[in-house]
Formats: C-alpha cells, sequence, structure tokens
C-alpha cells in the first residue's frame, strides 16, 4: 500500500513538472525569441561584455596595487622595476589563462537556449517579440543596435575619467591602511614569540 502511494506520488509530480515551472515554450514563440536575439545582437553583448569585464578587472587590480608593495631596503630600484614587471607579467598571464578558458568552456549559446530563452519568454508575449522585432528591422531600430555598443563604452570611459580615479584612491588608500596593520600585528606576534621564546618577560 505504501509502496503503490509513494509511486502514485512520483507520477502526479512528473505529470505536474511542466505546469509547476519547466513548462516548454512553444515553438513558434522560441522562433520569435531567436530571431530577436539574432536582430539585437544580444549573445554577441553578452560574451562581448563578459570580456570586458575581465579586462576591467585587470586594469582595476592594476591600478589597485599600493606603490609600496615592492618596498624593501634591500632592494635596488632596478629590482624593484624588475619585480613590478614580473608581477605585472603574471597578472597579465593570469588573466590570459583565464579568457582562454571563458572562451574555451563556457557555452555562451547553450546560455542562450537553457537561460536567455526563458527570461525572453517570461518577459515578452508574442505580440511584444513581433513588435520588437519589427522595430529592430527599422533604421532607427537598427542604428539603436548598432550606437547601443559605442554608448555603453563611452559610458564606462566616462566612469573611467571622472569617477574611477576617486574610486582607485579610496581602495588604494584601503589597502594600505589594511597592509600597514596586518604588518603591525605580524611584528607585534612574532616580537611576543621571542620574547617567549627567549625567556624574556613581555612588555606588552
Amino acid at each position: 500500500m505504501r509502496k503503490s502511494l509513494i509511486l502514485t506520488t512520483i507520477a502526479t509530480v512528473l505529470i505536474l513538472l511542466p505546469v509547476i515551472g519547466f513548462a516548454q515554450t512553444p515553438d513558434t514563440k522560441r522562433k520569435l525569441i531567436a530571431e530577436l536575439i539574432e536582430v539585437t545582437g544580444a549573445l554577441t553583448n553578452i560574451e562581448s561584455d563578459f570580456r570586458k569585464g575581465i579586462e576591467e578587472q585587470k586594469r582595476m587590480m592594476d591600478s589597485a596595487l599600493p606603490d609600496d608593495l615592492f618596498a624593501s631596503d634591500d632592494l635596488t630600484e632596478a629590482e624593484k622595476k624588475e619585480r613590478r614587471e614580473k608581477a605585472a607579467a603574471d597578472r597579465n598571464r593570469m588573466f590570459d589563462l583565464m579568457i582562454d578558458r571563458v572562451e574555451k568552456e563556457i557555452d555562451f549559446k547553450g546560455f542562450a537556449e537553457r537561460s536567455l530563452y526563458n527570461i525572453y519568454d517570461k518577459h515578452y508575449t508574442e505580440q511584444d517579440l513581433k513588435d520588437l522585432i519589427s522595430f529592430y528591422q527599422t533604421p532607427i531600430g537598427k542604428k539603436v543596435v548598432a550606437v547601443s555598443p559605442l554608448i555603453q563604452s563611452e559610458t564606462m570611459n566616462a566612469f573611467a575619467v571622472e569617477l574611477l580615479p576617486t574610486l582607485m584612491k579610496i581602495i588604494k588608500e584601503v589597502m594600505d591602511i589594511e597592509l600597514k596593520e596586518r604588518k603591525e600585528k605580524i611584528d607585534n606576534e612574532l616580537d611576543v614569540d621571542g620574547e617567549v621564546f627567549s625567556g624574556r618577560p613581555s612588555t606588552q
């Protein structure tokens, strides 16, 4: 009896799955979504934005590193320069590896079919999709598609010129304070450990 009830419950859940969230988008609507993604270049923009995001992270990391990170009384200026260049080369290699793996391992087309279609399906009716496709096939619609990446890029550049310096200044100051406090804490801990090991009483 119990086994029969469990099987009945499982069968009921399987029957209801399409109703509770896994309903397939009708083929006609999927074709409209695919056409809208194509005419707007949405998938291409996602790939481009992904790469730009990684490049921006690299640039921000380069800008945020404190100047005294390589400072040492034991190093000459030439040695400090060499360390900076080696660190920059290591970061470039790391980010190049990230981009290479993104291109090889992230399936943007599969993402579109798994997620993007569902998002468009959620927010647009078939008539909405038809109207949007019609709009993006007009001269002004094509212009919107053409200039949108430029507007986004110029907006990011304006942000970099007007706001990024202040942001980098804040990040650098916070990093400098954190590094200084961490160094002082480590030095104090080493002093205490040295006093304990030598048998001298701690002054703290």
